[in-house]
C-alpha cells in the first residue's frame, strides 16, 4: 500500500493553503498599516482643527474692526475666517447686556473645519472652541469739563463751565481741573465753574503731568491709534463719531462730533459746537458763542517736555459742559472685547 506522501494531488492543495494563509497575513498587515495610518492622520487632523479654531477665535478678538464690525458688538455677530487648511465660522452671542455697572458679557465660539485630507473617504476634521469675553468701553482720563495742564485764564463772566453731568444718572465731574500754580483765574465778571468740585487742584504741574493717564506721545506719533481722518476734516458726520487728527495749529471750520486731536493750538470762532472729546497739545482760543459738550483737555504737549503757555480761553459767551454719554459715544471706537481669564473651552459641544 503506497504512503500518503506519495498520493497524487496532495502537494497542490498544500501549496494553495499556504498561499491563502500568506495572502490573509499580507492583507491583514496592509489593513493594519492602513488603519494605523488613518488613526495617525486623524489625530494630526484633530490637533490641526483645534489649532485652526483657536487661531480664528483669537484673530476675531484682535481684528474684529477690520472684519467689518465696529463699536460695541450687537446681540449676535458671525463671520467666516478662511484658513490654509480649511475655514472657521466664528459666532459671537450676547449673554448679558451691560447692567448695574457690569460690562456686557459675550460668548465667542469658533467652529473649524479642516478640508485637507490625506486619506481618501475620511471625514473632515472639525473642532469647536469657545471663550467668554466682556466689552471694555473706551475711556479717556477726563475728570473735568475743561482740563488744562498749564492753568486757565478766563476773560469775562459770560458763559458756562460745568462739570454737572449732562448724561442723567451718571456721576458729575469737576468744572475745571488745573495745576496750582497757576490754577484758574478770571478777568472781569464773576463766572464760577460748577461741578464736583468746582475747581479740581491737580497739584503742581509736575504732578499733573505725571498723573495724566494719556499716552500723548503715541497719539502724536500715530503708534497708538489710526485716525479716521488724518489732517482732513469730514464734510459731514451724520451718525458717526470719528477720530479726527490734525497736525500743527488748526482752526475748527465747522461743528462736529467724535474725538478731535490737535497737536498744536486750536482756534474756535463763531457759533461752533463739538460733541465728544477734544485733545489739544497747545492751547484753545475760543471766540464767540462756542459749545463743547463732553470734555476738553489742553496743554498736552507738556507730556512731551514742551513748554505750553497758560491757557487763555478767549472772549465770548462760551459753554464747556461735561457729558459722559457723549464722551462714551466718541470713545466707542476705542472699546475692545477682552477675554476673561480661565474662561476658555477647548472642546465645545456642537449639535
Amino acid at each position: 500500500m503506497p504512503r500518503a506522501s506519495n498520493r497524487p494531488g496532495f502537494a497542490v492543495p498544500t501549496a494553495m493553503l499556504v498561499s491563502l494563509v500568506l495572502l490573509v497575513m499580507l492583507t491583514a498587515s496592509f489593513t493594519l498599516l492602513s488603519t494605523e495610518r488613518k488613526v495617525s492622520d486623524d489625530g494630526r487632523a484633530a490637533v490641526d482643527a483645534e489649532g485652526m479654531a483657536e487661531g480664528a477665535l483669537e484673530k476675531f478678538l484682535a481684528n474684529r474692526t477690520s472684519m467689518g464690525f465696529t463699536g460695541q458688538p450687537a446681540a449676535s455677530e458671525s463671520t467666516r475666517v478662511t484658513l490654509s487648511h480649511g475655514y472657521a465660522d466664528v459666532v459671537l452671542t450676547q449673554i448679558r447686556p451691560s447692567v448695574g455697572g457690569l460690562p456686557a458679557l459675550y460668548l465667542v465660539k469658533s467652529h473649524a473645519v479642516r478640508t485637507v485630507k490625506k486619506v481618501s473617504n475620511a471625514p473632515n476634521a472639525e473642532r469647536t472652541v469657545a471663550e467668554y469675553a466682556k466689552w471694555k468701553v473706551g475711556s479717556v482720563a477726563a475728570n473735568a469739563a475743561f482740563t488744562s495742564l498749564t492753568g486757565i485764564q478766563k476773560n469775562g463772566g459770560a458763559g458756562t463751565i460745568s462739570g454737572i453731568n449732562a448724561c442723567a444718572g451718571h456721576p458729575d465731574a469737576a468744572g475745571v481741573a488745573v495745576p496750582t500754580p497757576p490754577g484758574y483765574s478770571q478777568s472781569g465778571g464773576a463766572l464760577v465753574p460748577t461741578g464736583s468740585p468746582n475747581i479740581l487742584d491737580l497739584g503742581t504741574q509736575s504732578n499733573a503731568v505725571n498723573n495724566t493717564n494719556i499716552d500723548w506721545n503715541s497719539i502724536v506719533n500715530g503708534t497708538s491709534l489710526t485716525p479716521d481722518y488724518n489732517n482732513s476734516f469730514p464734510a459731514s458726520f451724520g451718525s458717526t463719531w470719528p477720530v479726527v487728527k490734525m497736525t500743527g495749529d488748526f482752526t475748527l471750520p465747522a461743528s462736529g462730533q467724535g474725538v478731535l486731536i490737535v497737536t498744536g493750538n486750536l482756534t474756535i470762532n463763531g457759533l461752533q459746537h463739538w460733541d465728544g472729546v477734544i485733545l489739544v497739545g497747545g492751547t484753545v482760543t475760543a471766540n464767540g458763542n462756542d459749545v463743547i459738550d463732553g470734555a476738553l483737555m489742553t496743554g498736552l504737549n507738556t507730556l512731551l517736555g514742551q513748554t505750553v503757555p497758560v491757557q487763555a480761553v478767549g472772549n465770548g459767551n462760551k459753554t464747556f459742559q461735561y457729558d459722559s454719554c457723549k464722551i462714551a459715544n466718541a470713545m466707542a471706537s476705542f472699546g475692545a472685547l477682552v477675554p476673561y481669564s480661565n474662561a476658555w473651552v477647548d472642546d465645545w459641544s456642537t449639535f
